[in-house]
Order: C-alpha cells, then structure tokens, then sequence
C-alpha cells in the first residue's frame, strides 16, 4: 500500500541508451512497474521554441536569484549562458512539472535523472522514505552533491531535515520527490529559467515559501560521478574510460580541477589560493567563450 498512488519520472538524454537499460532493469528488478522516461530534446527547431518559452538568460536576473544559494559570489558562478546540458535537463524537468500539473489525483513523484545508481537496498529505503516524508513537503531531495558524499553516504537512520530561508546551499537534482500540489506551483513559478536547475530551485523555495526537506542520507547516489557503470556521460571528464585515453598535460588540468574542488571548504591559505585560481581560470574561460559568441 505503501507504493500506491507512487510514479517514478526519469529525465533521459535518449543517445545514453545504457542508462536507460540498466534503470529499466533495476526498477522492475525491485518490481517497480510505474516508470516513465521524458527524453531531453535534441538540438532543433523544436528545441529553438522550447528555449525561447521555458529559458530566459538575463545578467540581473542571475545576480538577484544565484545569492540564495550561495554566501558570496565568485568568478565560477559569474552570470553565463548555460550549456547546452544545463539547459536541456532544465526545460525537460519544467515539461515534466507541466505535464505533472495537468494530472489528477493527490500523488507522489520521484524524479530522478538518468545517472543514477541504485543499490541493492534501494526499495528498503525508498519505502522507508515514503513513510517519514513529511506531509506538508513540497520538494524532498534525497541524492547528495560532490562536496556532501563523505557526510551522507555513513548515515543509516534516514530522517527528513526542513530548510529554513538562510539555508543557501543546493542538493542535487538527481533525486527528488514532489507532489500533485507542488507539480502545479512549480509549473506556475519556474518559467522562465536562468540558473541551472538546482539554483533556480532554491531561489523560487525561498521566495515562494516552498516546504523543502533534505533527506540526512541518501536514496540514489549519481553514476557519473561516483561509479564507473556508464562508458558514456554528458560529462565525459567524469568518465574512466575517457580520462585513460586523454594527453597527459590534460589530466593535470582535471586532476588540479578535482583536487581543487576537494579543497573549496577547506580553510588553510594555500587551499584558499588554490581555490582562488581556479575560479578566475573558471572565469577567464567563461569570458572568451562570451566574446566568440558576440
């Protein structure tokens, strides 16, 4: 009973077809039937109209919304056109709030993107989370960040945590739950879109007051970058596979980018100064792409 009135979403890059066998696989492993992919768009005409309704990039508007899930502003999140991934995994999720708006019925979703891992106690938890989620909650996130994994992959008592309006901080949009409620809130709020996802997420919590829950622990856990399932990725720098076949002088670049991010909370001046330069190489980058594009 506890599964009833219960739909798994997942947003798929329909050329990654391995991701989409193994969650096939996996879901009806666990004997999990109500399961819908939404394909991210290609990029053509139809994507053209899609981004001019649900995408909107504005300098302001990226300055105003990015301070509600960041203390301070550095070069790496300087206001940008988003990538092409960015903002194809954006507009699919807003067609999905849209299309979940529409539906009828008091329900609960789990959305989740097409990277995820799911372990052998994945039902377990998920069951267990569907009892203690919270009953006024509007979005519940229940995967974890590159900078949180030490602090939620040794929980094992699963409990939802609320934030308040200062919490400015992002969870991953890997894994989450909302509601027919919430479905219709976010698809009235959240268009246009000018951050990615997760930022814009936690501007329009705030703003609108949403009931957001962080689970203190983890349902699902992102295969690009903590495993090595998927020989593909839209992030290719995650990928094993492509790491061994780059030059040399490239995998100096990422492994300085990696250690790098390692030590963004790290308080030590050297680590400060390493951070540091990182952002403003982050931001020099940003900037000429900026400047071909004019």
């Amino acid at each position: 009973m506890i599964l009833k009135n219960f739909e798994i979403h997942i947003v798929h890059y329909e050329l990654l077809k391995e991701r989409r066998s193994y969650l096939e696989k996996r879901l009806k492993y666990f004997g999990l039937e109500k399961f819908c992919f939404w394909h991210i768009q290609k990029i053509n005409q139809d994507f053209s109209n899609l981004k001019k309704k649900y995408y909107k990039f504005d300098k302001d508007i990226w300055t105003e919304r990015i301070k509600f899930s960041h203390d301070k502003i550095t070069p790496s999140i300087m206001p940008r056109e988003l990538s092409h991934g960015d903002m194809k995994l954006g507009i699919n999720e807003l067609k999905l709030f849209d299309f979940l708006a529409e539906r009828k019925g008091n329900n609960i979703y789990l959305i989740l993107e097409d990277d995820v891992i799911l372990e052998e106690n994945f039902l377990d938890k998920l069951k267990k989370i569907l009892r203690i989620l919270p009953k006024d909650f509007d979005i519940a996130y229940t995967d974890f960040g590159v900078n949180d994994a030490k602090k939620y992959l040794s929980v094992d008592n699963l409990q939802f945590k609320k934030l308040d309006k200062n919490h400015k901080k992002t969870r991953t949009t890997a894994s989450f739950f909302i509601n027919s409620k919430s479905a219709k809130k976010f698809s009235r709020d959240i268009k246009p879109f000018t951050l990615p996802l997760d930022h814009e997420l936690r501007y329009w919590e705030v703003k609108k007051n949403y009931n957001t829950y962080w689970l203190n622990g983890y349902l699902t856990y992102q295969g690009t970058i903590y495993g090595d399932i998927y020989p593909s990725s839209l992030f290719p720098t995650r990928v094993k596979e492509y790491y061994q076949r780059i030059p040399f002088y490239k995998k100096i670049i990422l492994d300085f980018i990696k250690n790098t991010e390692a030590k963004r909370f790290n308080k030590s001046i050297f680590s400060k100064i390493q951070v540091n330069l990182l952002d403003l190489l982050i931001f020099l980058k940003n900037s000429i792409h900026v400047l071909d594009k004019r």
